[in-house]
C-alpha cells in the first residue's frame, strides 16, 4: 500500500507557490484566494486530509485554464519568482515584436522559420521569439547553483535569477576553454 499523505514540506511548497501567484497575478487570483487560503489553512491543521484538500484547490482553479498556477505534470524546478522575473522581461519584448511585425513586407523578408516555413501571423511570430528568450533565460538560470552561488558550467552563460532597477538582468557569459593541443 502506498503512502498517499502530502508531506509538510510539499504542502508548504504548494502554499508558497499559490502565495507567489497571488502576488504576481492579483487581478486573476483575487476571487479565488479566500477559498484557497481557507483550504490551505485546513491542510496545515489537518495533515491527513491534505490530498483531498489539494484536489479541492485544483478543482477550484481549473476554470482558469492556462492562467491557473496549478499545472499538470512535473513541476518546474524554476522558482515562481524567477518565472515571474522572466515574464516581466519577455512580455514587453513580445509586445514590441508585435509592433515591429507591422512593418510592410516584414513577414515576406524576415520571417522564415528554418528557411522552410513562414509564420501565420504576427502573434505566432512574437510568441515564438518570446518563448525562445524564455527558454534561454531558464537555461541560464539552471546553470547557476543557488545554494553555493557559483556557476555550474563556466563555458555557458548563467543568470542568478535576479533583476535590477527597471527589470535589468545581469547575465554572466561563458568562457571557452583554451585548446591544449601539444605541438611537436
Amino acid at each position: 500500500m502506498t503512502n498517499d499523505k502530502v508531506t509538510e514540506q510539499k504542502w508548504q511548497s504548494n502554499a508558497d507557490m499559490l502565495t507567489d501567484w497571488e502576488a504576481s497575478e492579483p487581478d486573476i487570483s483575487e476571487p479565488f484566494m479566500g477559498l484557497v487560503s481557507q483550504l490551505l489553512e485546513m491542510g496545515f491543521n489537518q495533515p491527513d486530509n491534505r490530498k483531498n484538500l489539494w484536489a479541492s484547490i485544483t478543482a477550484a482553479l481549473r476554470c482558469l485554464g492556462e492562467n491557473s498556477p496549478v499545472k499538470r505534470g512535473r513541476k518546474s524546478e524554476i522558482p515562481t519568482e524567477v518565472t515571474t522575473a522572466i515574464n516581466v522581461i519577455c512580455d514587453p519584448i513580445q509586445e514590441a515584436l508585435l509592433v515591429l511585425s507591422a512593418v510592410p513586407h516584414f513577414f515576406s523578408v524576415v520571417m522564415q522559420r528554418g528557411g522552410r516555413a513562414f509564420f501565420d501571423n504576427a502573434e505566432d511570430y512574437a510568441e515564438h521569439e518570446a518563448n525562445l528568450i524564455r527558454g534561454h533565460m531558464e537555461d541560464r538560470y539552471r546553470n547557476y547553483n543557488q545554494q553555493e552561488q557559483t556557476i555550474i558550467d563556466t563555458t555557458k552563460p548563467s543568470w542568478d535569477g535576479t533583476t535590477g532597477k527597471g527589470g535589468s538582468v545581469s547575465i554572466t557569459l561563458g568562457v571557452k576553454a583554451e585548446s591544449t593541443e601539444d605541438s611537436e
